[in-house]
């Protein structure tokens, strides 16, 4: 072959490679892995496969002797573990030979390509468990992930309603909860059963009996598992997830109530200023309170101490406040939602009253990107706003017409819709409902739940309804407090 051919092949190839530029690059390796930053294009998922390319061989210039091509080389692969933002931290499945992953390699995602990936297990025969009646033990479940996943568990306790003991905690990160034992052995027995989870869906069910020994003395002080509407326990009417898991909302009582994301206790929080709330959101580290005396959102450090107030409200009815700041009020009487920015100053006022606009501003929830979801009760329908305040279509909330709609919240794979009967309805990108979970009565926590008022989503997406009612016509030893936790596995649709 000619030099004068050669040359633009060369060139030619130069560009061709250019154009076909890897998507990440490895940023650094230790013993936890290889982080990756990827290109904002780049979407990966958890669990998704990467290949990475290390040094080949090279083409060099025939009269220079530059180098004009670089030939990378596959020489791992990896498994998208974690990832925060457009870094993501890779397991390495696979090797090429001793190559060693470093610094400066290239990383390109594989969508067709799926891992292995081996589901929970016990590790060991499942121990027998037995308590004194009334006794509080710890329960570790002897369960691994062969692959060294994180796994999340969940708790429930199977047998005859109310009558089963109680848990500390439904949902956990580590093998084991505290348990509870009821006064009195129940006939039929019960059995604690544990859905363990992997971030890749693989799971376990693992179902371990319980025993309870005697029966409980009754010249022992008595102890409360939970207050149930007496004050020692709130009835929530508002919940919100706030950015640390921990849970705020409001109780029956107009508090302001705080617990952690075990829900092992609540508390009140001391502010002043508020003389009564509608509803809390907690981002960062300011608290937001709807309060509907003053007609205003008043914002408080983590202290409690009053920093601004939003006013200018006519009749609030709820609050939600996005990632970035931004505050969205439902405010009946100025028939729309009135937003404000982060820094307190007033934006805009999304929809109306009247027309294809609102029958009722009920609730609001704040949506990925700024965007914005309200329910109109009334009109049984859901309208949504992009980040910019753009009206969307508008969703029709399905079912029964006699069951009215109480509450919308954010789902990871669309929006929840809450029914006052509480039953949820999940609908997808499409505005059609994929999904439909139960109603109180037929969850077996209570005879007469009452209606349900408010829902909400964890970090993993299981509802959390909560049901106000139930606090006080479900008997002591359920240890029930108005939140209805429960994960989309576990019930069918």
């Amino acid at each position: 072959m000619k030099l004068s051919t050669l040359v633009p092949l060369l060139l030619a190839a130069a560009t061709a490679t250019a154009a076909d530029l890897p998507l990440g690059l490895v940023e650094t390796v230790d013993k936890a892995g290889v982080v990756v930053r990827f290109d904002p294009a780049a979407k990966l998922a958890l669990g998704q496969m990467v290949a990475l390319h290390g040094p080949g061989s090279v083409v060099k210039h025939p009269l220079t002797g530059k180098v004009v091509t670089e030939q990378r080389k596959l020489l791992a692969k990896g498994q998208v573990i974690a990832i925060e933002g457009e870094r993501m931290r890779l397991r390495v499945l696979w090797r090429a030979g001793e190559a060693q992953p470093e610094a400066g390699w290239d990383a390109v995602p594989l969508p067709g390509e799926a891992a292995p990936n081996a589901p929970p297990a016990a590790s060991a025969a499942l121990p027998a468990v037995s308590a004194p009646a009334g006794a509080t033990i710890v329960i570790k479940l002897p369960v691994v992930d062969p692959d060294g996943d994180a796994l999340g568990i969940a708790w429930e306790l199977v047998g005859a309603a109310g009558r089963c003991g109680h848990l500390d905690a439904r949902l956990t990160t580590l093998p084991e909860v505290l348990w509870t034992a009821p006064g009195v052995p129940p006939e039929g027995g019960i059995a604690l059963k544990a859905t363990v989870v992997d971030p890749f869906g693989q799971q376990a069910v693992l179902s371990l009996p319980l025993e309870v020994k005697g029966a409980d003395d009754p010249r022992r002080p008595r102890k409360i598992f939970a207050g149930l509407g007496t004050g020692q326990d709130p009835a929530w009417l508002r919940l919100e997830r706030a950015d640390d898991g921990s849970w705020i909302g409001v109780d029956d009582a107009g508090r302001v109530q705080r617990t952690g994301a075990g829900w092992q206790q609540a508390v009140p929080l001391a502010l002043g200023e508020a003389r009564r709330p509608l509803a809390a959101a907690l981002r960062g580290k300011e608290l937001h309170v709807l309060d509907r005396e003053k007609a205003a959102v008043l914002i408080f450090t983590e202290a409690g101490q009053l920093r601004r107030t939003l006013g200018g409200l006519s009749e609030p009815t709820d609050l939600a406040v996005a990632a970035d700041g931004t505050v969205f009020v439902a405010d009946q009487r100025a028939g729309g939602v009135m937003v404000f920015d982060a820094n307190g100053r007033f934006r805009a006022r999304a929809g109306r009253i009247g027309d294809d606009g609102f029958a009722e501003v009920s609730r609001v929830c704040a949506g990925p990107g700024g965007s914005l979801v309200v329910l109109d009760a009334q009109a049984r329908r859901v309208h949504r706003f992009d980040g910019e305040l753009r009206r969307l279509d508008a969703w029709t909330v399905t079912g029964d017409p006699k069951v009215r709609p109480a509450d919308v919240a954010v789902h990871p794979r669309g929006l929840v819709v809450l029914l006052e009967d509480g039953s949820v309805q999940l609908y997808g990108g499409k505005g059609t409902v994929v999904e439909t979970w139960k109603a109180s009565a037929g969850a077996g926590l209570a005879d007469n739940p009452g209606a349900a008022v408010a829902i909400a989503t964890d970090a993993s997406g299981n509802p959390i309804r909560t049901i106000p009612q139930a606090s006080v016509r479900t008997p002591l030893n359920m240890s029930w407090m108005g939140v209805d936790q429960f994960l989309r596995v576990d019930v069918p649709s």
